[in-house]
């Protein structure tokens, strides 16, 4: 069990490296090819990987009823159709260690809108460290040169889009993984709301304007790692590591995202560090950790449901950082 448990806890810390090494290869991406083929692209590469897990999942597509079809395809248009697209808008008007920060206030934000949608009383101390945790990011954002204010907290506002659509359509998601298996359900989900990305890029782009020529072997490489591996497997691999040691010790290890995304955002971009971020981060750990904080209480569990409770579901739904 113990040897068990120290291989999750490896693999989870590779998941949250590879999330916050993903900050810095989008907004690479975004200094050479235009925001929606960004998307289109790492969203394809993403689709392709999950569809031939689907082939060897062998998913049962017949068995899923039409009312669940059109919540999948809701889920997949919040979290992957709106989620990308303001996330690389933000990402590309602001650095990639703000991002992290945004982003790490994820399950707080997903806590506190999973108490909204289910009617479930609001803690104060959800209340207060969600509160915290955007004192920290503006306290970053405030911190900012002369040069940069031109354009302050715009970045930010639109990642913060880009985390509500993730939440809102991780609330469809709580809903369907209590009846059904939720890693088919993200394979589907992720499918379709790449399917809507194809189609926006063919009404509004048009697939003629394949920027071919600007993409080298160089940006070939980082594509495939940010959609298939980035994004993707990452994924695939928190959800498995969350069903075998459960939500609330693998939460713990989201909070190296923002860490090694701001060390990468060193590392590869040559982002400069403020005292400012160092007391950012630790607001927004404290908030996180504090908002995310839930009571429970023992009750018996149903076939079909989720143990843990909505609040807990929701952020095992929601706690995958939108990338």
């Amino acid at each position: 069990m113990i040897n068990r448990d120290r291989s999750i806890f490896i693999l989870l810390t590779l998941v949250t490296m590879s999330w916050g090494l993903n900050f810095s290869v989008v907004k690479i991406l975004t200094s050479v090819l235009s925001e929606l083929w960004i998307v289109m692209l790492r969203m394809m590469l993403a689709t392709v990987t999950l569809a031939l897990c689907m082939v060897w999942q062998r998913v049962d597509f017949s068995r899923f009823e039409t009312r669940r079809w059109f919540a999948m395809l809701a889920c997949g248009f919040f979290t992957v159709y709106l989620n990308q697209q303001f996330f690389i808008k933000g990402l590309h008007l602001t650095t990639a260690g703000n991002a992290t920060l945004m982003i790490a206030l994820n399950p707080a934000l997903a806590a506190v809108a999973a108490a909204i949608a289910f009617r479930d009383k609001v803690s104060w101390s959800a209340m207060v460290g969600l509160l915290i945790g955007f004192g920290g990011v503006a306290f970053v954002i405030a911190g900012r040169s002369g040069a940069e204010i031109s354009t302050v907290g715009m970045g930010e506002f639109f990642i913060f889009v880009a985390m509500s659509a993730f939440i809102c359509g991780g609330l469809i998601m709580q809903r369907l993984a209590q009846s059904e298996d939720a890693f088919q359900i993200t394979l589907i989900v992720q499918v379709m709301g790449s399917a809507l990305l194809a189609l926006h890029v063919a009404v509004f782009e048009g697939w003629s304007n394949f920027p071919l020529a600007q993409i080298d072997f160089k940006i070939g490489m980082l594509l495939l790692y940010s959609g298939a591996i980035g994004t993707a497997l990452s994924n695939l691999a928190w959800f498995y590591s969350v069903a075998k040691v459960g939500q609330r010790r693998a939460a713990v290890f989201f909070y190296c995202v923002p860490v090694f995304g701001l060390l990468f955002s060193v590392l590869l971009l040559g982002e400069v560090i403020r005292w400012q971020h160092g007391v950012g981060l630790a607001l927004v750990i404290a908030g996180t950790r504090l908002g995310v904080m839930v009571k429970r209480s023992v009750k018996a569990v149903k076939p079909g449901t989720n143990p843990g409770g909505d609040e807990a579901s929701i952020i095992t739904s929601g706690s995958c950082p939108p990338r």
